[in-house]
């Protein structure tokens, strides 16, 4: 059996379950699990001896999911912003992380 890792009050999922979590004003939101009112660096830890990893200030993605995202570099952020809808699966890299998730992807 898989162990359980507590995202909030009472609710409980397993690590596989959780593709993204991203940080919206006091809440910490993913699309299949109900907001929580933990902050994103306290999932974050509690999610360490899993396959999770911190692309930016606002988001910490499973890379067991990675295949489901386009990771973009920090300066074509700047670029994309206006000129088009952001696309869900799209995730920015903030440039102080790029070496760790490099470091991540292909060890």
């Amino acid at each position: 059996m898989k162990k359980e890792v507590s995202i909030g009050s009472r609710t409980r999922v397993l690590p596989d379950e959780i593709i993204q979590l991203e940080a919206k004003q006091d809440y910490t939101v993913n699309d299949s699990i109900l907001p929580s009112s933990i902050n994103l660096g306290t999932l974050e830890k509690r999610l360490e001896p899993y396959a999770f990893f911190r692309v930016n200030r606002s988001t910490v993605i499973n890379l067991n999911h990675l295949s489901r995202f386009t990771v973009i570099p920090h300066k074509a952020k700047d670029r994309r912003r206006n000129s088009r809808k952001k696309n869900t699966n799209e995730i920015f890299l903030s440039r102080r992380r790029v070496a760790a998730f490099q470091a991540c992807v292909n060890a």
